[in-house]
């Protein structure tokens, strides 16, 4: 039955995209609870690659899970500009991209507290458009 087969096929892309929708959303909380919880081993500020090695898996395999390394790097990327940014001349001269986030669950302490992340590149890394360099470095602080 034709009809019967369509409606199979859309039923089942509804639940690959809503998997995807929960995915995504979960990542967004552990990248969150990653970025507010710690900061760098070290003591420097993290970089992007830091969060992409952290939760991605090698781009190379062929096993299906996700996220893959490219995937959190475009959804770190999304995470970022999918928020107000917050510029003026001195940050943008520095390479510096502000942007804020509420932290509604209080991750890091307070309820509703907002948070500014501040993507510092590398002066060097002058491309224009693209995602956000592996190179760049996160500085997140509380802010107004």
């Amino acid at each position: 039955n034709k009809g019967l087969t369509k409606l199979l096929v859309l039923a089942k892309r509804e639940k690959v995209k809503e998997e995807l929708r929960r995915n995504q959303e979960q990542l967004t909380c552990r990248i969150w609870r990653r970025m507010l919880s710690r900061p760098s081993q070290d003591g420097s500020l993290p970089r992007v690659s830091d969060i992409v090695n952290e939760f991605g898996s090698p781009n190379d395999g062929l096993d299906g899970v996700w996220p893959k390394s490219i995937d959190v790097h475009v959804h770190l990327h999304h995470m970022f500009q999918s928020t107000e940014s917050k510029q003026d001349s001195a940050q943008k001269q520095q390479g510096a991209i502000s942007k804020r986030f509420k932290d509604p669950d209080g991750f890091a302490g307070l309820p509703e507290t907002w948070y500014c992340v501040n993507i510092i590149k590398d002066k060097n890394d002058s491309r224009p458009g693209g995602l956000i360099p592996l190179s760049a470095m996160l500085d997140l602080v509380k802010c107004k």
